[in-house]
């Protein structure tokens, strides 16, 4: 059986896992441990949700792609959907306001999507600990606003029932300014400390960080020179230039930075393991941080000529042997 997670092929060995209910059992609680969810499998070009996973034998399977987000990916992306399904519902309210362009059974979706929307903002915020009996939005909770949608349901089911179509466009038309407190309540949640807290805490999925350590490689070159015409700019006096180009190599240096420290805990290398030339990739991190830090502190002081100084003969010198670190990251992950 060839094993991959989201696309990607990984190597990952299973003990006495037979069947793929017991990948689940495996997996969910891998990813629990990583703040990652194991949201279902592909098996042979057949998706199954994490909940829904028939009694298959390993050995009966060629291909099996496991389904893996991070928790804060997931949260994220649900959000995101939610805010949209609102509009697009909004949107239909307000475009199909006569019995010409509605038909009841245009409910059975729309009951569907209300189910979605309600099962999403349960989850979410019981993902993100914050308490829908507590959380205001317009001086109402978002209890009482799900509360709201349920009988609303209720009220169109009724009128369903009757096939009364134009109480139910009456009262969809009544009721639209509920997914725009809904799209709200979305935004709000996506604002919200707690979301932030999990995004800083959450590791990303195994595949993303092999994709972003595989980027951070092939971008490197770009971002060597990148420092050389920073340092350049510096010495010319052209400050608002050198620190637009700035901007680009830090974003670059974060997204490095988090994918190698990631990655230690979701494939289960020691970093004080991970050595090349002598050097360990914990001890390069810690030197690459240094020199930002000092970076940043001479740039405080003024010191510009001190910046462009540890910029091309320290900062550069010390990135430029990175790729032979992710080479080393990649092949101990088993994705070279």
């Amino acid at each position: 059986m060839e094993l991959l997670m989201n696309g990607q092929v990984v190597d990952f060995e299973f003990e006495n896992e037979k069947t793929v209910k017991d990948i689940r059992e495996s997996m969910s609680v891998w990813a629990a441990k990583r703040d990652l969810i194991f949201t279902g499998m592909l098996v042979d070009d057949v998706f199954y949700s994490g909940n829904d996973l028939p009694d298959i034998t390993l050995d009966s399977i060629e291909v099996c792609d496991l389904s893996i987000q991070s928790r804060a990916d997931l949260v994220i992306s649900s959000l995101n959907e939610g805010i949209a399904y609102c509009d697009r519902i909004v949107e239909y309210i307000n475009e199909c306001n006569s019995a010409d362009c509605f038909s009841s059974s245009d409910l059975d979706s729309f009951f569907s999507g209300i189910d979605w929307l309600i099962d999403v903002t349960t989850s979410v915020f019981s993902m993100l600990d914050l308490d829908m009996k507590d959380i205001k939005h317009m001086d109402r909770t978002v209890a009482e606003y799900l509360a709201d949608i349920t009988v609303l349901t209720s009220n169109l089911q009724t009128a369903a029932g009757d096939d009364d179509t134009t109480k139910i466009i009456a009262l969809l038309d009544e009721q639209k300014q509920l997914f725009t407190l809904f799209k709200g309540i979305f935004k709000m949640a996506m604002l919200s400390d707690n979301i932030k807290d999990m995004v800083v805490r959450s590791i990303d999925s195994p595949d993303a960080l092999i994709k972003s350590l595989i980027e951070s490689k092939e971008k490197l070159p770009d971002q060597l020179e990148n420092l050389e015409k920073i340092s350049e700019a510096f010495q010319s006096g052209k400050d608002e230039e050198a620190s637009s180009l700035m901007h680009p190599f830090l974003d670059f240096m974060y997204t490095y930075s988090r994918t190698s420290i990631q990655s230690a805990p979701v494939f289960s290398i020691d970093p004080e393991d991970l050595v090349v030339d002598g050097v360990s990739i914990s001890e390069k991190n810690r030197q690459i941080n240094e020199l930002l830090a000092e970076i940043v502190d001479v740039m405080e002081s003024d010191d510009i000529i001190s910046a462009s100084d540890i910029l091309e003969y320290e900062l550069k010198p010390a990135l430029e042997s990175v790729p032979d670190f992710i080479d080393e990251l990649l092949k101990r992950i088993g994705a070279t």
